[in-house]
């Protein structure tokens, strides 16, 4: 009897399952479509292109020796740490995804848009664990702090300025009450700039 209920049952439990599994495949390919829209959204923000350009994956190889702040690299073809921008011939800029560990609660990763003369051009947050209603002022949801770096290149003067309220050259304001994340920041910004070179970005377009 018992024997005879566990195999009238048999095909109920099999189409049970492979309903899941139909949906759990579902909800994943919605996930990933998601995760690439926010970052060609992101990729877009950071190094603004028209129609008749285009942002292409790439993976740079970094001698032991360099010291280009690039995140590490999943072993997945699918993965990629930089972008070319290109328009029907040249060469625009590259967009970096770079990481420092000297945030006040961890890693900060930003992307990094870099034009053909070396300056940024644009810079999203990509994760970080700074403290809310402080360090996450890098956000630029929640302020417009990290704009300051924008036009800036390896020839800038990379100081951080805490004092508020005071005239101020050739230096960067820091974030009220956040000034470890502020210098984790600006220092992230001033290695790349000072380490990358146009060599690593001689890929075709």
């Amino acid at each position: 009897m018992k024997k005879s209920l566990a195999l009238s049952l048999l095909p109920f439990v099999i189409v049970c399952l492979i309903g899941v599994e139909s949906v759990y495949q579902a909800s994943k390919e919605s996930i990933a479509e998601q995760q690439r829209f926010t970052l060609q959204k992101k990729l877009s923000n950071v190094f603004p292109t028209s129609l008749n350009e285009k942002i292409k994956p790439i993976l740079i190889k970094i001698n032991i020796e360099d010291n280009l702040p690039l995140l590490p690299i999943k072993k997945d073809p699918k993965h990629s740490n930089a972008w070319l921008v290109c328009n029907a011939h040249n060469q625009m800029g590259i967009i970096l995804t770079v990481r420092t560990t000297q945030g006040y609660s961890g890693n900060i990763d930003l992307l990094v848009g870099i034009d053909n003369k070396q300056s940024i051009v644009g810079i999203s947050v990509l994760k970080h664990q700074e403290t809310p209603g402080l360090g996450d002022k890098i956000e630029l949801s929640r302020s417009q702090w990290i704009k300051q770096f924008i036009g800036h290149s390896k020839e800038s003067v990379w100081k951080l300025t805490t004092r508020q309220g005071i005239q101020k050259t050739n230096s960067f304001d820091a974030i009220t009450a956040a000034t470890i994340t502020s210098k984790a920041v600006l220092e992230l910004l001033k290695n790349t700039l000072q380490t990358f070179t146009i060599k690593y970005a001689k890929q075709q377009c």
